[in-house]
């Protein structure tokens, strides 16, 4: 008798044990189709549920197993279909083919920029009509490949967009510490992640509505950055200077001076280094030192970034 393996997600919204797992077994009877009658008991199972307990249940639909040898493949297959809850939404059954994956989905850095532009303006219906479409675009998606890929890149638009930059090397787990974005990553449907996208962004519209005069601490600070370029200030320091909290001293730093804190400074940096090269015959360790900077393949990496060149060849022009 030939067996269908269905998963059931209730560990998405009701823990279960390590060593548990709950899925069904069905055999196909007077050539009925398992698609045929489970979304009936899937219906069934939602509305008790969700009466008594307000909780939802979603099941995914594997493939055909003949043999005992065909289930690993059969869960495998149950298990990617009940992901994609991700784009169809809760209390539905997930069967049939995915979007092709293609490529993993990336954050344009334009759509980015048109947001930021938005909501520096403070202009909310043009930024959720902006989050709107690309919510749409991304709803076409539907590949249990590309759900990860669209969690990063919402959230690395959410990072672009508040004015944090992302340090070199840094991985995606720490950036619940760093940036708060530990709603982003715990939305469980597409929807939900839109409407923790919006509120955030709504968060940052009414800081800045609030705060519509250029604030002067930033301004001094922005004077303070040019004389001091042969220190190492953090974030933190940086923020502590203007007496601002750090998410809101990204924000107006970002609005005051068309970039991140990090790149600003840095920019500084190796525009004095850059200087300190042409004009004069010291050696690229001492230009390094003098900016604050001590390990040299840094600079020279940071420098090349920056005038798409070596710190060596400032000589040769």
């Amino acid at each position: 008798m030939s067996v269908s393996i269905l998963k059931i997600c209730l560990n998405q919204i009701w823990p279960l044990p390590a060593n548990m797992k709950l899925w069904f077994c069905s055999g196909e009877k007077g050539g009925e189709s398992p698609a045929c009658f489970f979304p009936d008991t899937l219906d069934l199972l939602n509305h008790a549920l969700k009466t008594h307990l307000n909780l939802t249940l979603s099941m995914g639909m594997g493939q055909e197993c003949l043999s005992r040898m065909d289930i690993p493949a059969g869960f495998a297959l149950a298990r990617r279909m009940a992901a994609l809850r991700f784009f169809d939404g809760p209390a539905a059954f997930h069967c049939g083919r995915e979007a092709a994956a293609g490529r993993p989905f990336i954050a344009k850095r334009s759509v980015q920029r048109n947001m930021q532009e938005a909501i520096f303006r403070q202009d909310a219906g043009e930024a959720f009509r902006l989050i709107d479409s690309w919510f749409e675009e991304m709803a076409g998606l539907r590949s249990y490949d590309q759900i990860q890929a669209i969690r990063r890149g919402v959230v690395e638009t959410w990072v672009f967009i508040s004015g944090y930059s992302i340090p070199e090397g840094a991985d995606m787990p720490e950036y619940d510490e760093i940036y708060s974005t530990g709603d982003f990553w715990g939305a469980e449907t597409l929807a939900d992640l839109k409407g923790c996208f919006k509120a955030a962004v709504q968060s940052v519209v009414d800081y800045l509505m609030a705060n519509k005069n250029a604030n002067p601490e930033i301004t001094r600070f922005l004077q303070y950055l040019e004389d001091h370029v042969d220190e190492n200030i953090s974030l933190e320091e940086a923020a502590g200077w203007c007496a601002l909290g750090k998410s809101q001293f990204c924000i107006l730093f970002k609005k005051a001076a068309g970039d991140t804190f990090v790149n600003y400074f840095n920019g500084l940096k190796m525009k004095k280094a850059f200087t300190l090269l042409g004009s004069s015959n010291i050696q690229v360790q001492e230009a390094a030192s003098r900016i604050g900077i001590h390990d040299i393949s840094y600079f020279s990496r940071l420098f090349k970034k920056y005038y798409n060149m070596s710190p060596s060849d400032v000589r040769k022009l």
